[in-house]
């Protein structure tokens, strides 16, 4: 080519000058062009090489899983799925030919966090008036809510002995928000101990063979061990527990012919970087001390007298520790303030399994979407509410748990089956956990150590704003979800839900060595395999590409599903939605 332009300027120099330099232009135009495909062609497939596969290459599902028709599925695909595939069935898909790891996931539900009993004061208080505030938030990404709040007015007398007021005139304040107490024993932390909700957290089952084989969970272990499939539920030998007993007909003379209610250890691994920022604040206020009675004050006005006094003081205003920051206070949760720090300390008549026991509550369901339109035009989706918890909207039902049914003996109260308790072997960061599932390149639908990316970017009129990531809060319904606190065996898991407890499992297919359609094929044939054998529903999700969605978070107007107030739209937000088989 260079020797055919210079051959042509020679023989005709004035002809031929602009129409070759023209000619040489397009050349080094097209050798420069060539070079720079050459070089794009190089980093796509470098880019590709090193992102083509994610962590996974097919997820099976249970059959009550909304897979939509589309090829694009929402992000929060394995969430809200109440068990569904047999302990049988994953046993059946781990041995099937080219299964290289089939790691479940169980979710098994909402479990209460325990509720502090505080000791706002160790010494002897003086007879007098106290009020004790407590107010849960959380921090969304955006801004603080509100989640819980108590308020309560103690009437104290410094001592139990008599004469003490009558159980008519204790219920009378009572009714009036005026809660009687005394003290009793120097060896009692002295105080008021009122009961704050501070949320729930989600409990979770895996195979921890399996789960190190998938994702390494064994080298995220940051203080204990890791859980071993030998760890089940086993009896707990703690002697501070007390023991309790179904007697028939509520007789307790002769304990012989009661039944034991077994007190069980639940072996956990304890997740300690949970997204999202949940706080509790409180205050020790001396409202008044001295003669005033509880009757004087209902006379002047009840409560609206107490908050107008003069003098109150203020003893402690500050943060309260809560178990969800710190997992370790699952063991000892009650508090003692001991000046300005709170230390943990065990009642010295014992641990109650009534009040110390785990409470599983519920499982969630799984988000309903409809048609939309965004702001800027595009095809969208809306979230279909379904209540109001709080300052917040609900978007899934809850599904009450049936562990540790409750049996009734004629004549007793209510008494479960068995008391369980946490047993922790370890704690695990989920950082790197995260970051495997998180490459935007390759985003997969896990939701096991982290919340779905979920940015807002446009306020409820549809004007656009900053970008804000948002955080999951203590709303067990919300459209962003915690992922579990704490992680658990499947054999603990069967025994306390049942064989169809596992909702999904993630699947690495073997000989899938390159991005091309030999791979597509052979993950293909297994999820075929998969579905023949067990009829479950199985998701191919090598190749699967993330598809940024706008999906608009509504409010509710009161009186609208039992709201009592008016609840602000959240606004449009992105999520990271996956078109299935968009790179292959």
């Amino acid at each position: 080519m260079w020797q055919y332009v210079f051959r042509l300027v020679r023989r005709q120099p004035g002809k031929s000058m602009l129409a070759s330099s023209g000619f040489l232009l397009a050349a080094c135009a097209l050798v420069l062009l060539s070079a720079t495909t050459q070089t794009t062609v190089v980093q796509a497939n470098q880019i590709i090489s090193q992102n083509w596969r994610s962590t996974y290459d097919l997820v099976v599902l249970s059959p009550q899983a909304k897979i939509t028709s589309k090829n694009t599925i929402p992000d929060d695909l394995m969430e809200g799925y109440d068990g569904g595939i047999s302990l049988q069935q994953y046993q059946q898909i781990e041995k099937l030919p080219g299964v290289e790891v089939a790691a479940p996931i169980a979710y098994i539900g909402y479990v209460q966090m325990p509720i502090p009993e505080l000791q706002f004061f160790k010494q002897p208080l003086p007879t007098g008036f106290y009020r004790i505030n407590l107010t849960v938030t959380a921090f969304n990404g955006e801004r603080q809510l509100t989640e819980h709040t108590l308020t309560q007015i103690y009437y104290h007398l410094a001592s139990c002995d008599p004469p003490q007021p009558s159980t008519a005139e204790i219920d009378a304040w009572d009714s009036k928000g005026i809660y009687f107490e005394c003290g009793i024993d120097s060896t009692f932390f002295y105080g008021l101990t009122p009961p704050i909700d501070t949320g729930t957290f989600l409990l979770a089952a895996i195979d921890p063979t399996a789960e190190d084989q998938l994702v390494h969970l064994d080298k995220n272990i940051t203080s204990g061990r890791m859980l071993t499939p030998q760890d089940t539920i086993h009896v707990n030998k703690n002697p501070s527990l007390d023991r309790a007993f179904d007697c028939p007909n509520g007789d307790y003379t002769d304990l012989s012919k009661c039944r034991q209610i077994p007190n069980l250890d639940l072996p956990v691994l304890f997740h300690t970087q949970l997204p999202g920022q949940a706080t509790m604040k409180g205050q020790f206020t001396i409202v008044s001390t001295g003669t005033l009675t509880p009757q004087t004050v209902v006379n002047r006005g009840g409560l609206t007298y107490l908050t107008h006094l003069p003098t109150q003081q203020t003893l402690f205003d500050g943060v309260v520790p809560i178990v969800q920051n710190d997992p370790q206070r699952f063991s000892v949760s009650d508090l003692a303030l001991n000046g300005n720090s709170w230390q943990p300390y065990t009642p010295i008549y014992g641990l109650d399994p009534y009040t110390a026991s785990l409470r599983f509550l519920y499982a969630p369901s799984s988000l309903s979407y409809q048609p939309a339109t965004s702001p800027d035009g595009s095809s969208a989706y809306s979230l279909v509410p379904d209540g109001v918890q709080g300052p917040e909207v609900t978007f899934r039902a809850l599904n009450s748990l049936h562990i540790a049914e409750i049996t009734r003996s004629k004549g007793t109260f209510a008494l479960p089956k068995a008391f369980y308790f946490f047993n922790p072997v370890g704690q695990f960061t989920g950082g790197t956990l995260a970051a495997q599932f998180s490459n935007p390149l390759n985003w997969l639908p896990e939701n096991t150590y982290t919340s779905p990316p979920t940015t807002l970017r446009y306020d409820a009129q549809g004007n656009p704003i900053t970008p804000t990531n948002l955080l999951p809060t203590t709303n067990t319904a919300g459209f962003i979800l915690q992922p579990p606190l704490a992680l658990t065996t499947l054999d603990a898991a069967v025994k306390l839900r049942g064989d169809h407890v596992i909702s999904a499992i993630r699947i690495r297919v073997s000989g899938v060595d390159a991005a091309n359609s030999a791979s597509w094929q052979r993950v293909q044939q297994v999820a075929a395999l998969i579905h023949e054998r067990t009829n479950l529903q199985v998701l191919v999700t090598l190749g699967s590409s993330p598809r940024p969605t706008l999906v608009y978070v509504p409010g509710v107007s009161k009186g609208q599903l039992g709201a009592t107030q008016n609840v602000a739209p959240v606004g449009w937000v992105e999520e990271r939605w996956i078109t299935i088989g968009a790179s292959i």
